[in-house]
């Protein structure tokens, strides 16, 4: 990605897929408005937080629930040494079920994230 004359540009490989440019993009904003908004409301109350009955320490940790999901890493198991969708022997099939959960529940994870900066894009200001 890169700016060309005043205008964002993005290369092919990258419009390839588009999910992880925009992704990091994201969730980079959103973690800078975050870090200022833990700056300035160091002593001074409540800056920034969308609802009038919402605790600051809710709005982080809502916020860090979006930056997880823009993030978007998919879990690794150490115990996964081969190709994930053929394993071999019971033991394989163990790792197999122990990283189809961790990915079962970053899948939840993500979706809720995103469902959340749908639901307070509009609150993304301070």
């Amino acid at each position: 990605m890169r700016i060309q004359k005043g205008k964002l540009r993005y290369s092919r490989r990258e419009l390839w897929n588009l999910c992880d440019p925009m992704g990091h993009n994201i969730a980079d904003g959103l973690q800078q408005f975050k870090d200022m908004l833990v700056k300035y409301n160091k002593g001074r109350g409540f800056i920034g937080v969308p609802k009038a009955d919402m605790e600051v320490h809710e709005w982080f940790s809502i916020l860090d629930e979006m930056i997880y999901a823009f993030r978007n890493k998919i879990p690794e198991y150490e115990g996964i040494t081969y190709h994930l969708s053929r394993y071999k022997t019971l033991e394989g099939k163990k790792d197999w079920l122990i990283y189809e959960k961790l990915r079962e529940e970053h899948e939840n994870k993500v979706q809720r994230g995103r469902e959340l900066f749908a639901l307070y894009y509009d609150s993304l200001w301070d």
